[in-house]
């Protein structure tokens, strides 16, 4: 579109040809704003988590969230969308955008959930793109401080006796301590009643409460409860002894030797995440999360910090998907 002024000498015209430019710039702004600044669009971005808040993913998750939205200069949300084990939080992901403004929270359960459910709408390795792993952690079998049992020994002990009557909660079908739980009654040879749960929090308070006899939680939720005085560590599920819980014997040298059940957590991204949004996000995760603060923060839920290149997420992905397909199989698991 061209002006034209009459009856105005060339200097006026000059200044207010430049004043109508200055605000048509003006007025381009946030057109230029939302122009991807590094590779990551300039709007607010959105961490999902497949289980319920207080949880160790979810903490994982807020403790990294402040700290990225600082480093990217835009607001980072966490959201909890718990259900099907992480299922439902992996669909919504996997269904986004590939823009980097939706991202996962993920964790060991994406390998375990194409053995879980057969009718699974997703390929974990084809339809997510690995980002960077953050933390692992080990389990601790507990009982209430009020229960009678005082060690593995006696739980097994209990169990052989009263087979299919102790019960055990999880976060859930297919969760860390639902796979533990099994994988021990395995070992002993005998079994006891799952009691399933939307996440972790609630599985351990009905445990604590007396209403479920045992659990297999994960590090920073035993070590809330066993510091709290409220809960008895009878054994951590790393091949050896923990450095949180030095003075509890691991499951594999109270009579189980081989037995290990360990957990990781990392970012993903929906299929098709550009190689340069996803090199930020990494270099972004992998400075956060070795932050003295954030490591200290770990540590005190029994985290580890471990960070990867998204290769080695991907790598690590591909070669549990298998290993857990068939233990959950052996174990007669699965979602429909």
């Amino acid at each position: 579109m061209s002006f034209r002024l009459f009856g105005l000498s060339s200097r006026f015209g000059a200044a207010r040809g430049a004043l109508l430019l200055g605000l048509a710039l003006l007025a381009g702004q946030p057109a230029a704003q939302e122009q991807p600044i590094g590779g990551l669009p300039a709007k607010p971005i959105r961490i999902v988590v497949g289980f319920a808040a207080g949880g160790a993913l979810d903490v994982t998750a807020r403790v990294i969230a402040p700290r990225l939205s600082e480093a990217l200069g835009q607001p980072v949300v966490v959201e909890n969308r718990p259900g099907a084990s992480s299922n439902l939080a992996t669909e919504f992901v996997v269904q986004s955008p590939p823009d980097g403004l939706t991202l996962l929270m993920g964790s060991y359960v994406n390998a375990v959930l194409p053995g879980l459910n057969r009718n699974l709408k997703h390929d974990p390795v084809k339809d997510l793109t690995p980002i960077a792993k953050v933390v692992t952690t080990a389990s601790v079998l507990l009982v209430s401080t009020q229960s009678p049992i005082r060690s593995l020994e006696d739980l097994v002990a209990q169990v052989k006796a009263r087979p299919g009557q102790l019960t055990y909660s999880s976060a859930g079908g297919g969760s860390a301590s639902h796979l533990a739980g099994f994988l021990l009654a395995h070992r002993i040879g005998s079994s006891m009643v799952h009691v399933p749960y939307k996440g972790s929090p609630q599985a351990i308070l009905d445990m604590v409460s007396g209403q479920i006899d045992t659990t297999f939680a994960v590090m920073s939720g035993a070590l809330a409860q066993i510091q709290g005085g409220k809960a008895r560590p009878l054994a951590v599920t790393s091949l050896g002894r923990s450095k949180y819980l030095p003075d509890v014997p691991s499951v594999a040298e109270s009579g189980f030797p081989g037995y290990e059940q360990m957990q990781w957590y990392g970012f993903f991204g929906p299929a098709g995440l550009p190689p340069a949004v996803v090199a930020r996000l990494n270099r972004e995760v992998v400075r956060i999360i070795q932050l003295p603060d954030v490591v200290k923060q770990f540590s005190a839920q029994g985290l580890d910090v471990e960070p990867s290149t998204p290769a080695e997420l991907g790598e690590l992905l591909r070669r549990e998907i298998p290993m857990y397909t068939k233990i959950v199989r052996d174990a007669g698991i699965e979602q429909n």
